[in-house]
């Protein structure tokens, strides 16, 4: 592995792992995910389980565990968002 694949593969995981922890966390605190796409959710799911065969294709340790990561990250955020949504709309009535 090259110095620039090496620096540039460990800035996209690092990303991508972290890119909707912030969300979560801010969802737990305002118990709120109104403002969040579903589609963009289920998009980062996707794209992270097709990373996750992608790395077990290529036997790629990093990419595993950066995506499983992202797959955990996204799981969590689609389930606060349905859990949430189904609180609100049960408190309403």
């Amino acid at each position: 592995m090259d110095f620039v694949e090496a620096v540039f593969g460990t800035l996209g995981c690092v990303s991508s792992t972290i890119g909707l922890a912030p969300q979560v966390y801010k969802a737990f605190k305002t118990k709120s995910l109104d403002d969040v796409s579903t589609v963009m959710l289920v998009n980062f799911l996707i794209g992270s389980i097709a990373w996750v065969v992608y790395g077990v294709h290529i036997a790629s340790n990093p990419v595993l565990i950066c995506n499983i990561a992202v797959v955990a990250t996204s799981i969590t955020a689609l389930c606060q968002k349905a859990y949430y949504r189904k609180r609100k709309t049960h408190c309403v009535n």
